[in-house]
């Protein structure tokens, strides 16, 4: 683990949805990491940042989508 790729266990909640209407549809998503920390090693230079580190993300998407007719 580096300052460059803090990384910590990951625990993730997720949810989604569709709904289709004629030849269209929505999709709507959402993940959110649950807070963690993470601490560097002791050891003399690995790695050379020693520190905490702290994760957290959310992410939304919503999508159209549309079937036309041939």
């Amino acid at each position: 683990m580096t300052a460059q790729l803090p990384d910590a266990n990951r625990n993730c909640l997720t949810a989604g949805a569709s709904y289709s209407f004629g030849s269209y549809g929505v999709h709507a998503g959402v993940l959110y990491v649950l807070p963690a920390t993470r601490t560097t090693s002791d050891t003399p230079y690995m790695p050379l940042h020693k520190g905490s580190f702290d994760i957290q993300a959310f992410v939304a998407s919503l999508t159209l989508d549309g079937h036309f007719g041939r």
